[in-house]
């Protein structure tokens, strides 16, 4: 079954001006064009001029008059007024788009006017993000980041998705929900919709009741194939949008060029070309740098940050730190920049008093030192020799910390993802017989995801003696000494699936010794062993 998700972003003029100027922020925004009169007319408005009595389509001398009013009064702060600019919104739109194909390869822009929502085909992809709600609030997170307010909804049909997305909040229950909504979210003209609303037709489910034949003739064949998309009866295509084109710059030398010094040099001009070309707020991310010679093949150098950066110096010193470790070409005759990789810059709150040289400046002042220092090591060093441990669901304890590259671009080439489903595993309860704690071997409940710090890697063998083979430890030998257990916890089965090279079975104990240390032990079910896996803190 396909499943649809709709992205809508209501009054998307303002919140695109917002998210590219955010020190507009709090302050009524009204955008103007000129109409076919010659008439300036209001083209949109935020929500706090709408209060004051502004509407699209307002001619520009009646809102000023309006807002003028409302700032004297002392209801509003003084107000900005700029002109309306349909290309930047789409191609502000495009750019959100692009985003958004991280999490669905096919990404379409709702045709509609102005434009302001996305359409994702998340066929065979919700898995990769554990389940739908999960996939919404990602999406929705990523779009709050880059300073934007979106309505999500999924469905099975792209009309369903748009319908719940721009008026989901008025359907009445869940049986008949999309029968409930106004016929306004089946994307009709507005001359169909002026002659249903005038025919008291106000829900989906009064026209879905009138005769079908009767339909075509008295509101044309749009409603009928409307009604067919919402129900999935007619299909309708989703037409991704093309990939973005990357930003490039280049440059040639008439003579051939060999000192590293030169070609530090030659690539700053550059770089200030390609950061100048990036969205607003946004920085470079990965970049390729490739260097033209005389003779061979292209020799070329990918740069990966940690975090977005506007600093062209920064990254010619990390491409610096890469030519001491591998060998420029003799005859250098021409360089070419592409930027693979850029993201919004991460913001930064102003000061209030002094220059950030509180506790909270010296944190952020660290943090990003750590980041260049991460920068400069992988670029010295190679991306992968500098990782960090990152929790993996696998129910295998040796199996459950991986680790991966600091930087983000080969994060995707490691084996395993958080958003991954976890290895199938079998987790078992305390036994029936389980009390409370304070005897030897008398068993008391522990969270399951109770684990060590410290773990032997691989599991060490002990001796362990029990009254019945699958009961709690209650002596330990260990080290050729004999240990008393005085409480235990358990037992935690694990077991991992048939696909696995090797079965696990396991029966877990967390024991507390007579010196108050505790011991992490399992018994293998299937060489019937015991064997200590870790030590607690």
């Amino acid at each position: 079954m396909s499943r649809v998700m709709c992205v809508w972003l209501p009054n998307f003029s303002i919140q695109r001006v917002r998210a590219e100027r955010p020190e507009l922020n709090g302050r009524p925004c009204v955008l103007y064009r000129a109409s076919a009169r010659q008439a300036v007319q209001v083209a949109a408005c935020s929500r706090s001029a709408s209060r004051a009595g502004v509407r699209p389509g307002m001619p520009l001398a009646e809102a000023r008059a309006l807002l003028d009013g409302a700032v004297r009064e002392g209801r509003l702060p003084e107000p900005v007024f700029l002109p309306n600019s349909p290309d930047a919104d789409q191609a502000a739109l495009r750019s959100l788009a692009w985003a958004c194909s991280r999490f669905s390869p096919w990404v379409s822009i709702e045709p509609s006017e102005p434009p302001d929502t996305l359409v994702l085909d998340l066929t065979g992809c919700v898995h990769l993000f554990g389940d739908e709600w999960a996939m919404a609030a990602r999406v929705a997170g990523m779009l709050h980041r880059r300073g934007y307010f979106s309505f999500v909804a999924l469905a099975d049909t792209i009309g369903a998705a748009w319908a719940l997305a721009h008026y989901g909040a008025l359907a009445r229950g869940r049986a008949r929900r999309l029968q409930s909504l106004p016929v306004d979210a089946l994307r009709l003209p507005a001359p169909v919709l002026q002659t249903l609303h005038d025919l008291d037709l106000h829900r989906i489910g009064q026209v879905e009741r009138l005769p079908r034949a009767s339909l075509p003739s008295r509101f044309g064949s749009i409603l009928v194939q409307r009604l067919d998309q919402l129900a999935g009866r007619q299909p309708e295509s989703l037409v991704p949008i093309p990939p973005p084109e990357y930003i490039e710059a280049c440059r040639s030398f008439e003579d051939p060029v060999s000192d590293a010094r030169a070609l530090a040099v030659a690539l700053r001009p550059l770089f200030d070309q390609v950061l100048k070309t990036l969205p607003p707020r946004e920085g470079i991310l990965r970049c390729t740098v490739r260097l033209q010679t005389a003779d061979k093949e292209p020799v070329t150098f990918d740069v990966g940050l940690v975090r977005p950066t506007e600093s062209a110096e920064h990254v010619i010193q990390l491409l610096q730190l890469q030519w001491q470790r591998r060998p420029l070409p003799r005859q250098v005759m021409g360089i070419d920049i592409r930027v693979t990789q850029s993201a919004p810059m991460l913001s930064r709150q102003r000061w209030l008093f002094g220059d950030g040289a509180g506790l909270s400046g010296v944190q952020q002042e660290a943090g990003r030192h750590l980041a260049d220092l991460l920068d400069r090591l992988s670029s010295r060093l190679g991306p992968n020799a500098v990782v960090r441990p990152r929790l993996h669901p696998d129910a295998q304890p040796e199996r459950a910390v991986v680790d991966e590259p600091v930087q983000p671009f080969v994060v995707a080439a490691c084996a395993g993802r958080d958003h991954r489903k976890a290895t199938r595993a079998c987790t078992g309860r305390e036994a029936k017989g389980g009390g409370k704690a304070g005897l030897p071997g008398r068993q008391t409940r522990s969270p399951v995801a109770d684990r060590p710090l410290r773990i032997c890697q691989p599991p060490m063998a002990v001796q362990v003696m029990s009254v019945v083979p699958e009961g709690p430890p209650l002596r330990v030998w260990r080290n050729g000494r004999s240990e008393d257990v005085v409480r235990s916890w358990g037992p935690e089965r694990i077991q991992t699936g048939w696909w696995r090279e090797e079965t696990v079975r396991r029966d877990y104990f967390r024991v507390e010794l007579q010196d108050g240390r505790h011991l992490w032990l399992f018994r293998d079910l299937v060489r019937d062993q015991w064997f200590l896996h870790g030590m607690f803190d």
